[in-house]
């Protein structure tokens, strides 16, 4: 995100996942030691597939459309 052109109100929009405002993703970005800020869509069509080991949770999950990831690196 460091040296991206684009507006900070304008969202990053993806086809499965929610707008994330990009002004926030900029601040995460700009936080010291973090190298990049990914959006991902989750394809809810292949993860709604009933499958034998979601049989097998006893858990209640929740759905979502999308995550972040933020790599970041740490040194002590």
């Amino acid at each position: 995100m460091k040296g991206a052109t684009r507006q900070a109100s304008s969202p990053v929009k993806l086809p499965f996942a929610p707008a994330v405002p990009a002004d926030v993703l900029d601040a995460i970005a700009a936080i010291d030691r973090v190298s990049r800020v990914r959006v991902m869509a989750v394809a809810s069509d292949a993860t709604a597939i009933s499958t034998r080991e979601k049989s097998m949770r006893t858990s209640v999950e929740g759905t979502f459309s999308g995550v972040v990831v933020i790599d970041a690196s740490y040194f002590s």
